[in-house]
Order: C-alpha cells, then sequence, then structure tokens
C-alpha cells in the first residue's frame, strides 16, 4: 500500500471519542504496513495524568500478530492531519528489526526513512 492509500485508511478509521472527563480515545490513528504486507493499526489514548500513543498501539497489534518489522508508518490525526511520531515512539521503533528502512510520512505530502528521523541511534554507539 503507498502513503496515500495509508492516510485515506487513516482518516476514513479515525474514531475520535470523549469517553468522560478523564479519558479520551483516537486522537490520531497509526497504521503500520508490516513487511508482509499486512495492515496494522492503534488509536491513542489520553487519560488524566498520561497518555498512550497511537503509534504504541498499532505496534502492539503488530507485535500481537508475531511480526516485528515494519515497511511504512503513518500518523493521521482527529482533523485529518499526517504528523510523525513523538520522541518517544521513535525510540521504540528504533528497537525494531531493521528500524533504518523503514518510510515514515511526517506530513501528507512527504515521508522520510527513519534515520533521516532518528540520526543518531544510541544503540549503534554501544561500546
Amino acid at each position: 500500500m503507498n502513503f496515500v492509500e495509508l492516510i485515506k485508511l487513516g482518516r476514513r478509521d479515525i474514531a475520535y471519542c470523549k469517553v468522560n472527563d478523564n479519558i479520551k480515545v483516537g486522537d490520531c490513528i497509526c497504521l503500520i504496513e508490516s513487511t508482509h504486507k499486512n495492515i496494522y493499526k492503534g488509536y491513542s489514548y489520553q487519560f488524566t495524568h498520561f497518555g498512550y500513543c497511537a503509534e504504541q498501539a498499532a505496534l502492539l497489534d503488530m507485535f500481537a500478530h508475531n511480526e516485528f518489522a515494519a515497511n511504512k508508518i503513518v500518523t493521521v490525526t482527529k482533523n485529518g492531519d499526517v504528523i510523525p511520531p513523538c520522541g518517544r515512539c521513535l525510540e521504540l521503533i528504533s528497537q525494531l528489526n531493521d528500524p533504518e528502512f523503514i518510510e515514515i510520512a511526517v506530513n501528507e505530502c512527504e515521508s522520510k526513512k527513519f534515520h533521516e528521523i532518528y540520526p543518531y541511534d544510541w544503540k549503534k554507539q554501544r561500546i
């Protein structure tokens, strides 16, 4: 699937919901295409004192299906904007198999290889 199709799928499947004053679900949706061409998705969760990113949820969905390598990652907000992963999610992505080959949408019109977004991976600096 190309990024245009992934973005379209994300915009279609975004599902924002305010559960109560303490919990919001679905400010963002993340879609991950695995190296086996399967699509996994996850929604962001915001609780009173902490949050859980859509990328983390999508990665856990992928792991639950016994896959550990991704080709493409796209995150779409409830407003339809395409955004790059936060630093915490980039660190999690860096721990996947062969992360330098993952392509990540940074906006609606542009994608970057993982190593262009996260060039100084501490794991490669081990002594």
